[in-house]
């Protein structure tokens, strides 16, 4: 499988891994000179587009020590 080398603002530096609907990668944020973890998601159904921003949205309002922020 090819892996884009760019996304955006983003330099990615490697594949993390990737599961039914999404791929993770290592990445380099270049406006914010910071390395992320970037999760790229492979939805083309609104419903399901509309489950996972649901999700997001939950995580984003969670601030634990053991739980990934998102930004």
């Amino acid at each position: 499988m090819n892996h884009p080398t760019t996304i955006d603002k983003y330099q990615i530096l490697r594949h993390l891994g990737g599961g039914h609907f999404s791929e993770v990668y290592h990445a380099f944020d270049r406006a914010l000179q910071a390395e992320k973890a970037l999760k790229v998601l492979d939805i083309t159904d609104p419903n399901e587009f509309l489950q996972a921003l649901a999700e997001a949205q939950i995580l984003q309002r969670c601030n634990h020590k053991r739980i990934v922020a998102i930004n």
